[in-house]
């Protein structure tokens, strides 16, 4: 407990003397971007992508959200906020999840409560489901260690740490009668990015110096971690119809299952005899109204963003329950 004590009052101080520092001029943008490209793909396809956001856009998008659930919410709150794309009404996707939960006899509202508030709301093409917590001595901990968005810059543009990985299919492409790999390989992009002003940079380092004694390690991986400017790097691999098919071959001798296609697949599992009348309302659902994107965001001064994008899973899963 004392090792805590002491860790939170050396983060305290330290996020003090950043959110204390003058931001009148962020400097250049530092920047990590890497990629790996299969085949010339795009972000069109089916993907995920996850952002951890200090500053900028993206990070005022997730501020809106919580107003839009919250009209009271301030800077100091903490929540969580789901945003399911819908392609109709959106109180419509809300009374079905409501109903979905009521018939499932989950108390949810009730449990939540105790430890903050949920809600539901229908934006602009969205249903949003958010959670906001209720003030605590954890919560008030917390707010004592996080940095500003105005540490990391001016908010016209987006700050962040970020991890997307898309295929270069949609479920619509992949309800032919090719085999799931073959989807799977015909287009890939891998990217990592990253940036922060270099005026941020600057005062992270002074007052991590400030504080040799009890950081030095850490101190020695940030220089390590802050002496390169901007990193830039990208593959590009182009495969050939005879490589497919020589993987095609590997596959069928191998694991015979990645040959399958997507309704061979969708077969399987209602073969396997799982109870599908249990989950029947929430492919009903997604069936009509999912538009094909999920945002999962997380605010606490900054924010976390996982964006799931799945283009084509409301005719998938109309398959599905069709076959």
């Amino acid at each position: 407990k004392i090792l805590m004590e002491k860790l939170v009052g050396l983060l305290s101080e330290a996020a003090d003397q950043m959110n204390g520092k003058d931001t009148s001029d962020y400097g250049d943008l530092l920047t990590l971007d890497t990629k790996f490209v299969l085949n010339h793909a795009s972000e069109d396809g089916i993907g995920i992508k996850g952002q951890l956001l200090f500053a900028g856009p993206t990070l005022q998008d997730i501020r809106d959200q919580g107003s839009q659930l919250w009209e009271d919410k301030d800077s100091d709150d903490l929540f969580f906020v789901i945003a399911i794309k819908t392609k109709g009404d959106p109180q419509e996707t809300i009374d079905g999840i409501k109903q979905i939960i009521q018939d499932f006899g989950i108390p949810i509202e009730e449990m939540a409560s105790q430890f903050g508030d949920l809600k539901f709301h229908a934006g602009d093409g969205e249903a949003l489901i958010g959670f906001k917590a209720q003030d605590n001595p954890y919560t008030e901990m917390l707010n004592k260690v996080l940095l500003q968005s105005k540490v990391f810059g001016d908010g016209s543009t987006d700050v962040e740490g970020s991890f997307s990985i898309h295929l270069g299919s949609t479920f619509n492409d992949m309800l032919d009668d090719a085999p799931l790999f073959k989807h799977l390989a015909k287009s890939l992009l891998i990217e990592f990015k990253g940036n922060i002003h270099e005026a941020t940079r600057s005062n992270i380092l002074e007052v991590l110096e400030s504080k040799k004694e009890e950081l030095g390690p850490l101190l020695s991986a940030a220089h390590a971690i802050f002496l390169v400017k901007n990193i830039r790097s990208s593959i590009e691999v182009d495969t050939t119809e005879e490589m497919l098919e020589t993987l095609e071959t590997s596959c069928n001798e191998g694991f015979p299952m990645a040959a399958f296609s997507l309704r061979q697949v969708f077969a399987l599992v209602k073969q396997a005899g799982l109870p599908l009348d249990m989950i029947r309302p929430i492919l009903d659902l997604v069936q009509s109204s999912s538009a094909g994107e999920v945002e999962i965001s997380a605010y606490a001064q900054a924010g976390i963003r996982l964006t799931l994008s799945t283009p084509g899973v409301d005719e998938a899963v109309g398959a599905f329950l069709e076959d």
